[in-house]
Parts: C-alpha cells; structure tokens; sequence
C-alpha cells in the first residue's frame, strides 16, 4: 500500500526512522524513571505515585511509536495509519490511543494532587490511600472508554477526545492558577523571611509539575489540531505533528532530571553501578576499598568506603572509615559522618531520624 508519488516513500521512510528513534528514548528513558521512582526510598512518597504513573504511560507512548513504525515499515502509508483506517492495524492504534490518553490524564491526576497538596496540607498529609486508588481507575476508565469510542467509530472517537481535552485543559488550568495565587499569598504572609522547609518543598515540586505540564501540553497541541482533520491534512504535516507527540515521552525524564536534585542524584547512582555492594552476612564484617570481607577483628583498619541505605541490617558500629557489624554497639569507634539512609527498617518500623537509629559513634 505504499505510495506511488515519490513524496510518499520519503514520508514513510521518514516516519520509520523517526518514530523508531523517539519511540526506542522515550520507552527507555521513562522505564529508568519508572525504575529510579520505585527502588529509593527517598523518591518512593506519595506526591511521587501519580509522577510514576505519568512515566508509565510515556514510556507506553513510546512503545506505541514503535509499533506503528513497524506497520508503515510494512507498506501502510503513514496518513493512513495515523488516521486509524488500516485495519490490520487497529490493535496498534488502540493501543496508541490508550497511551496517549493515559498520558494527558496522568497530566490531570498530578494537577489534581497538587492542588489539593497546596490548598489543604494537613488533609493531604493524613489522607489515605482511597484518591489515589479512584485517580488510578479514572485513567483507566477513560483511557478505555476512548478505545470503545475507536470501535463505533473514527468521527466518535474525534468528537470524545475534543471534549476529553477541553476538559483536561480547563481542570489543569483551574488547578494551577489556584496553586499560584496561593504562592502570592504566602509571599505576602512571610515577606522576606524565609519559608519553611515544608513548604518550599512543596513549591519546588509544584514548579517542577507545571514546567513539565506546560511543556507536554504545548507538544500536543498540534496533533490535536490535525487529529480533527486527518484525512485532509497533508502527510508531512501529519507526520511533524506526531513527531512533536511522540518527543513529548522524553521531556518528563529530562526535566525531573534537571529540575529534582534526588531524582538526578539516584538517577546517577543508578547509571554509575555502585562498584561497593554490601550484603548481610552471618557474622561481623568489614569494608576494604572494594571489597566485602568478613572478620572477626573489627579493630581492622579498612579504606574509605561510599555506603548505601541498605547498609544496615542490624545494629552497626563505625570504625574510623568503616561500617561493620557487631552484636556489641558500645565498642569503640572513631569520628564518622553519617546519613540518615543509611538506617533501613528496624522491627518493621522506618526510622524516622539518625537520633533514633542504632548506631553508636564516638569521637
């Protein structure tokens, strides 16, 4: 079903190589975020779930982008495809849709969360686990209601997705309007003294939110200009406007990357592979360089040594530059510098403080 014209090959030949691209480093870079999100603790709070679910989906759009490389690559013309009139390929656009819905959803769900996170802080703070359990299935629910509108027809599916966005837009936009003269106002009750940590937290992150928002938002504009009229559209300008949607998938992982300094410190602990790895033993050990070494000496005199939160599985004692284990936490031990990650869990119970933590240093 290639085209005859010579315009339509390069199209086709275009759209494969770029959807490929954008598709393989948006899947990628969303996983690593998705990953980095779950195994640190750090990172692992609530205000993070709806940011792991928006990485989720990209790296689904992703996925998606290279599906549909591969069913032009196959000789479906890109218009055709994208307007969702290939047959062979409707599974491959139902699932796209999916994506890119759960997409800007995840966009609305984080501009919900924040809101709320601003406004009513203490309710937030006590708040179980319930809004975010119906904020999952509403992305689900309308993420599938767009595949059923896909299914009667193109043109309803048109006329759901234009209501769907005017109302994302208009909720997004409520949302952080009111984030923001709730920052004005909170200038003006602290003048010039400085925030508290609580909230500047708080504003950081929702600073962060907005920068990501309006940046996917404005990615997606064109495609649903074009997405209205499709059939008439020409190709190139169909395939920029999906370029530009699928570019979208790698601008979250950028700006947490660069706007969140954990994100980007895990990020890069991650990448780097952390050549010291520590794991319990049955006994007392020692850390020397690199290298993890059980003993039953531990006046040993190791090298320094970069230490992870899931060092300590018990009670540990520091020794110089040293962390070793011992069923005696009041031995000697010279001057340390330690983190709070390095406590992990005791009798079920997450250490709220180092204070709190059984780790005995003296100097």
């Amino acid at each position: 079903m290639s085209g005859t014209t010579s315009g339509k090959p390069n199209t086709n030949t275009i759209a494969i190589a770029v959807f490929l691209g954008e598709g393989t480093l948006g899947a990628v870079a969303n996983v690593l975020t998705l990953i980095v999100f779950i195994t640190n603790r750090t990172l692992r709070k609530r205000s993070a779930y709806f940011i792991a679910s928006l990485a989720l989906a990209d790296a689904l759009v992703g996925i998606a982008a290279i599906c549909l490389a591969v069913f032009i690559a196959l000789g479906h013309d890109t218009r055709a495809v994208l307007a969702h009139q290939v047959p062979d390929s409707f599974a491959c656009s139902a699932f796209q849709v999916y994506a890119t819905v759960s997409s800007g959803l995840g966009l609305l769900t984080i501009a919900i969360e924040r809101f709320f996170a601003t406004m009513f802080p203490f309710r937030y703070r006590v708040s179980r686990m319930y809004p975010y359990y119906f904020g999952f299935a509403f992305q689900l629910l309308c993420s599938s209601s767009a595949i059923v509108a896909l299914l009667i027809s193109v043109d309803v599916f048109n006329i759901f997705v234009k209501y769907l966005i005017a109302c994302t837009l208009a909720v997004i936009c409520l949302c952080y309007a009111a984030i923001f003269v709730k920052f004005k106002l909170q200038n003006r009750q602290h003048g010039r003294q400085a925030l508290p940590q609580t909230q500047q937290r708080e504003r950081n992150m929702a600073k962060t939110l907005v920068t990501a928002t309006s940046i996917s938002l404005l990615c997606c504009v064109p495609t649903v200009i074009v997405v209205t009229d499709v059939r008439n559209t020409e190709a190139h300008v169909v395939l920029a406007c999906y370029c530009i949607r699928f570019a979208n998938s790698l601008v979250n992982p950028v700006i947490f990357t660069l706007r969140m300094d954990g994100f980007k410190k895990v990020l890069v602990k991650f990448l780097c592979c952390t050549r010291v790895q520590l794991h319990p033993t049955n006994g007392p050990f020692v850390v020397r360089g690199e290298r993890v070494a059980r003993t039953n000496n531990l006046q040993d005199t190791p090298s320094r040594v970069v230490l992870s939160r899931d060092v300590c599985p018990g009670p540990i004692v520091v020794l110089r530059e040293c962390v070793a284990r011992t069923k005696n936490p009041q031995e000697n031990t010279s001057r340390a510098v330690l983190n709070r990650d390095i406590c992990q869990e005791i009798s079920q119970a997450e250490v709220p403080s180092l204070s709190s933590c059984p780790v005995t240093t003296s100097l």
